[in-house]
């Protein structure tokens, strides 16, 4: 019960965060999910996040930038079968060790914020980076973020999101051939949307106080601790 309360609270903080500031709930919830309910990462995971990134997509979707999105998405269908048959084929121990990298690797891209310009080449790369992420740790915004750093809020919202639409569909659709998805999985996944729905209510009345806080810099210490953990 205690672990349950605990994941709930952080589904729904992570679901006003994606609301509100545009990322925060797949690199929030995966690494400390790993360590309380493993079984929730990535199958479980990566439904929530297409349920959250669609309800996003679709009302920001005046705003995506459909020339740029078709080369992310692209380079992302790649990342997601090259995951695909890497979680088919590792031991959980080895699964572990790739998912805590993959975190750190997503964190320090964060940190570093390299801007590069929004082109067809470099949202290729980004994508292809993001769907392997997201398919393996089901937190893969990190390389797409850095790509649209510099634009505004509603097109960084817009394109981030319909791209994680799309890539989880490809994830899900991968997982499903991989024969990786159980109603174990299904069941998880149903039992967090209350907390979701409640966490996206919620970013309505807490904008302004998420934005003003320092989100990102705790989400991104958070995900390394518990990252880091484990690694070692």
């Amino acid at each position: 019960m205690t672990e349950w309360v605990f994941v709930l609270s952080v589904v729904v903080v992570g679901s006003a965060l994606q609301n509100t500031i545009g990322f925060g709930f797949g690199l929030l919830c995966a690494p400390l999910f790993m360590h309380v309910m493993p079984e929730l990462v990535p199958v479980p995971l990566i439904f929530a996040s297409l349920l959250i990134t669609s309800v996003i997509a679709a009302k920001d979707f005046k705003h995506v930038n459909q020339y740029q999105l078709k080369y992310s998405v692209t380079g992302g269908v790649i990342g997601v079968a090259l995951a695909g048959t890497i979680l088919a084929s590792v031991t959980v121990g080895t699964y572990k060790l790739i998912f805590g990298i993959l975190i750190l690797v997503g964190v320090c891209l964060s940190v570093l914020g390299y801007s590069p310009k929004i082109r067809g080449r470099e949202s290729f790369v980004a994508g292809s980076l993001a769907g392997f992420m997201g398919s393996l740790t089901s937190a893969g915004g990190a390389p797409m973020g850095i790509l649209y750093q510099g634009a505004n809020q509603k097109e960084v919202s817009a394109n981030l999101n319909c791209f994680f639409v799309a890539i989880n569909s490809a994830a899900i659709f991968a997982l499903h051939v991989n024969e990786l998805i159980t109603i174990q999985h299904l069941t998880l996944f149903m039992q967090i949307v209350p907390a979701m729905i409640i966490g996206l209510l919620l970013s309505h009345y807490f904008a302004s106080y998420l934005n003003s806080l320092p989100m990102r810099p705790l989400i991104l210490f958070i995900a390394s601790i518990s990252a880091l953990i484990l690694v070692l």
